[in-house]
């Protein structure tokens, strides 16, 4: 009897995860078609190696202008991810509202919960992606300037990255999600998560500390870039790379179960 019970239970669960994989894959293909992600990847892999010529007309030897240039393609491939993500999921989300099928999509018996994760998993694959390329097009660009990387600098970059798309892309991308749910519109989204990103930036810079600002994202994604980047926080919210990585996995998660919880509240008929 347990036997059978267990093979029911795993049939049940391949059954679960196959729809939320063609749901997922549903969601690629809308993701094609959105203009907005033509416009976010080429701003995406376009902005390192905008950076990198920046750099190169400033001094002729980009290692003058900063201590370890390559955290410049780094930070420049997260910050753009951040804002993409929430420009993206915001589309994502909107457009269903816009166009007025959430109802339709319900209807059919999609799991509320397996429409939001589909999105966000979808927005964070696309984006962490398409980082990983343009951070490496940005260290490219450096050498090609003159900069000579030691040792494991390069792997250690695209690894860093590949840990920092996908935080950066959760946390923005749920904000976004929430601000759709909360409006149904994209506007309303965009809104939510570029406030969170740009609110961020000007909290960061207040001299006097703020109830829970090691919290905030930017500046755990700050210490996890390291370098010059993390000089500008104050000593006090300086933290271990493990350390920031935690807490932005728990605020995107936290931001992420909220926009699920928010979404079972509404009333998506009216």
């Amino acid at each position: 009897m347990d036997r059978r019970r267990r093979l029911v239970a795993q049939a049940e669960g391949h059954h679960v995860v196959k729809a939320w994989l063609r749901l997922a894959g549903a969601e690629v293909d809308k993701l094609r078609s959105d203009v907005i992600l033509r416009a976010v990847v080429l701003a995406l892999l376009l902005g390192p190696l905008v950076m990198v010529v920046i750099l190169r007309l400033a001094a002729p030897k980009v290692s003058s202008v900063i201590e370890n240039p390559g955290e410049i393609p780094l930070a420049t491939t997260v910050l753009l991810a951040a804002v993409g993500a929430a420009v993206l999921a915001a589309s994502a989300f909107g457009r269903e509202y816009d166009m007025g099928t959430v109802r339709t999509i319900l209807a059919r018996g999609v799991p509320r919960a397996d429409w939001i994760t589909a999105k966000i998993a979808v927005v964070m694959t696309t984006l962490s992606l398409t980082g990983l390329i343009s951070a490496g097009i940005g260290l490219i660009a450096l050498s090609l300037a003159g900069w000579q990387a030691e040792g494991g600098e390069v792997v250690g970059s695209l690894l860093r990255a590949s840990v920092l798309l996908p935080l950066a892309c959760l946390v923005y991308g749920g904000m976004s999600a929430i601000g759709s749910v909360l409006g149904r519109s994209a506007a309303a989204g965009m809104l939510a998560g570029l406030t969170l990103f740009l609110g961020e930036f000007l909290l960061s810079t207040m001299r006097d500390r703020i109830p829970f600002g090691e919290w905030l994202p930017i500046s755990n994604l700050f210490s996890m870039i390291g370098g010059v980047f993390a000089s500008i926080l104050r000593p006090d919210d300086s933290v271990s790379a493990g350390t920031a990585a935690f807490r932005l996995l728990s605020v995107g998660v936290g931001l992420l179960l909220s926009a699920i919880l928010i979404f079972r509240q509404r009333d998506v008929t009216g």
